[in-house]
């Protein structure tokens, strides 16, 4: 890491404990954390306040940075070890014929399947997607009447009237205005 690279380390730490930062300070955190990657530190910097309250010092910086570098090892490895446990050819072209047939059978014996069905939410998406399709190509009911819901209405029998001394309620259109 340059001095520079330093310097915006020390600079991450004032934003949030407010500490100055002097060119006699970062020669100093320079020195000790020098060794470091600039993002590593950066990363460290972060999870140090993501979780503490109290300045971080140039030994937090060093064993986050540390404990980085062991889960990207981790990671790493990891990945690895996935890699070279799959098999170079997908799939096998070396089953012999009776293999072969057995697994023929098989095939022929089992219903059809859905992949989709195997990946997670894969399923519910396709059928978002398919009633997208559906709506986009969809054409409007020939029967449907908007104004015949009004049409009713008018059509409908007045209320009864109420007994003397209860209010009557009716129920009206937001426009329209009652009269009490």
């Amino acid at each position: 890491m340059m001095p520079e690279e330093t310097a915006a380390v020390l600079a991450k730490c004032a934003s949030v404990d407010l500490r100055t930062v002097g060119r006699s300070d970062v020669l100093a955190w320079h020195e000790l954390i020098g060794e470091l990657d600039f993002p590593t530190a950066l990363e460290a910097v972060r999870r140090w306040y993501s979780i503490n309250r109290d300045r971080i010092m140039p030994s937090d910086v060093l064993a986050l940075a540390d404990e980085i570098r062991r889960e990207k090892i981790r990671r790493d490895d990891h990945r690895r070890a996935l890699e070279s446990a799959r098999p170079a050819e997908l799939p096998l072209k070396d089953r012999s014929q009776e293999i072969q047939d057995f697994v023929q059978s098989i095939r022929d014996v089992l219903p059809k399947g859905d992949p989709d069905s195997l990946r997670y939410g894969h399923r519910y998406w396709r059928e978002i997607r398919e009633a997208r399709e559906r709506a986009a190509t969809a054409e409007p009911n020939p029967h449907y009447d908007p104004g015949a819901l009004a049409k009713l209405a008018e059509m409908a029998p007045p209320p009864p009237p109420s007994p003397e001394g209860e209010p009557h309620v009716t129920t009206t259109q937001p426009s329209e205005k009652v009269d009490d």
